[in-house]
């Protein structure tokens, strides 16, 4: 698997769950050839959560990046699940966190991107903005979700499945 960015993750506290806040990415492949595993491209962000609070304990907010996805005359032979996404969960407490997501923007032109399952996941592709808000004893988080942007210029994909969410 490609792995490009990482999610951050709110430390744990007893009344306040860290903060959270995903790294923005930028991806370009132009005349490329990716063959073999997944690619996971990502600006994920997690609010930490508490333990042992006193009952008005509050989960950290998730805030993701901004994720820029470009592709020009390239080729893609995938295997099962592929993400180009910026999610947003906010952590567990009394108080849930809220989750807030950035942006994905995909861009293929002239680009061929072929995903097959693994035997046990379907080939697939999902871009996405979804938010979460984290679960809370008392009241849950809020999310919002990004918007997620997708276009293609004589681009073809062949995959089980394709899915664009802002949630």
């Amino acid at each position: 698997s490609l792995l490009i960015g990482a999610g951050t993750l709110g430390g744990g506290g007893v009344q306040q769950g860290g903060n959270a806040s995903g790294s923005s990415v930028t991806v370009n492949f132009d005349e490329s050839t990716v063959t073999g595993g997944s690619l996971i491209v990502s600006g994920a962000a997690n609010g930490g959560s508490t333990i042992g609070g006193t009952g008005d304990s509050t989960g950290g907010l998730a805030v993701s990046g901004t994720v820029d996805f470009a592709a020009t005359n390239s080729i893609f032979n995938l295997v099962g699940l592929n993400e180009i996404s910026a999610i947003a969960r906010g952590g567990a407490s009394d108080a849930g966190g809220d989750g807030r997501s950035g942006n994905v923007f995909v861009d293929i032109a002239q680009t061929e991107i072929n995903i097959v399952g693994d035997g046990q996941t379907p080939g697939s592709l999902v871009i996405s903005t979804d938010a979460f808000g984290g679960t809370g004893e008392n009241e849950d988080g809020d999310a919002r979700g990004g918007n997620s942007t997708f276009y293609s210029d004589d681009g073809i994909i062949t995959a089980d499945a394709m899915t664009v969410s802002a949630n």
